[in-house]
């Protein structure tokens, strides 16, 4: 018998073992993953119910919200492809990607509502739902129903994403659901985490499949705290309010939370993009954090694909040993 590798069985498994657990954080709404399950599921339903079909894609102008990571879930229940836009492209840009990738549908945030007018110019045969104003009641549209996994092609498109266009004009990359399912499985063995850890979503969830944080932090059942938009303080307090354990950031962010002095007794580790790596960055991080991970990947892959662990032990400042892993 051959089982579907798909990532809604990372939601399934958060579901049964976790459902009570507190989930999902963001601003002053907080989820269990029973809740939370069964909004991407009422997604799910709403989007089959207003006509989406498999291979659909459905847009998100997004910064990380609860919202947008009920998509990561929700749309592949409905067998569309979820496409996180980056916000930080500019409208010229946005509308090329629109014109190239067709969508459906496109969820955004108010503040880009000016933005949307302008892709609807570009790409007229879209409908757009305001996530402010729009999202709850059309949720009410739908039921929470589990999606049967054997129902699902593990080679089928999941994501589709947009590079940043550093090298050229962005370019599309798809990720099937067996390719995120089996990267789920990689990261949680790797970085080993347990289920009483509290990630920060500070990695942008439209940056390379959020590093594959939608799906491990959900697969391992850990607390989840959204950071709309990162901003050193606002992080910090994060980090004290909701005892956060790990996050991910590039270098640059890293060099920031460094600068800022947060207090490191709450954080556990941190995950780092190579980026242009400085080593007086990283050893200023390591000094600061029980344990860092460095780790290299692209937006052709689904997040990390080389890592190299190094760990450092306070308060000696005596670190281990880098081990490079093929992941």
């Amino acid at each position: 018998m051959k089982i579907p590798l798909t990532p809604l069985r990372c939601l399934h498994r958060a579901v049964d073992l976790y459902g009570a657990k507190e989930a999902i954080i963001c601003g002053d709404r907080r989820f269990t993953y029973a809740e939370f399950g069964e909004r991407c599921e009422r997604l799910a339903s709403a989007l089959s119910r207003d006509g989406v079909v498999a291979g659909d894609r459905v847009g998100y102008l997004s910064f990380n919200t609860h919202k947008l990571l009920e998509g990561y879930y929700g749309v592949i229940q409905a067998h569309a492809i979820v496409m996180p836009l980056n916000v930080r492209l500019t409208c010229e840009e946005l509308a090329d990607i629109l014109r190239h990738s067709e969508p459906r549908l496109l969820f955004y945030e108010a503040e880009f509502a000016p933005v949307v007018a302008t892709l609807l110019e570009a790409w007229p045969g879209m409908r757009t739902i305001n996530l402010d104003t729009e999202y709850e009641s059309y949720l009410d549209k739908g039921t929470a129903e589990r999606a049967d996994i054997f129902a699902y092609d593990e080679d089928s498109v999941a994501e589709l994403f947009y590079t940043s266009g550093s090298t050229g004009t962005p370019k599309g990359v798809t990720l099937n659901h067996r390719t995120i399912y089996m990267h789920a499985m990689t990261v949680a063995g790797t970085f080993n985490r347990e289920d009483t850890a509290v990630e920060l979503h500070t990695i942008p969830l439209f940056h390379a499949n959020g590093w594959g944080r939608p799906q491990t932090a959900t697969m391992m059942g850990l607390k989840q705290v959204m950071v709309r938009r990162f901003e050193p303080a606002g992080v910090c307090r994060l980090i004290q309010q909701e005892r956060a354990t790990s996050m991910s950031v590039v270098p640059t962010m890293a060099s920031a939370l460094v600068l800022k002095a947060f207090s490191v007794a709450v954080v556990a580790g941190l995950e780092s993009g190579f980026g242009v790596v400085v080593v007086g960055l990283f050893l200023g991080a390591l000094e600061s954090l029980a344990s860092f991970y460095v780790g290299s990947g692209w937006r052709e892959a689904p997040g990390l694909v080389l890592l190299i662990l190094a760990l450092a032990v306070r308060p000696t400042g005596v670190f281990g040993k880098a081990v490079i892993r093929k992941v």
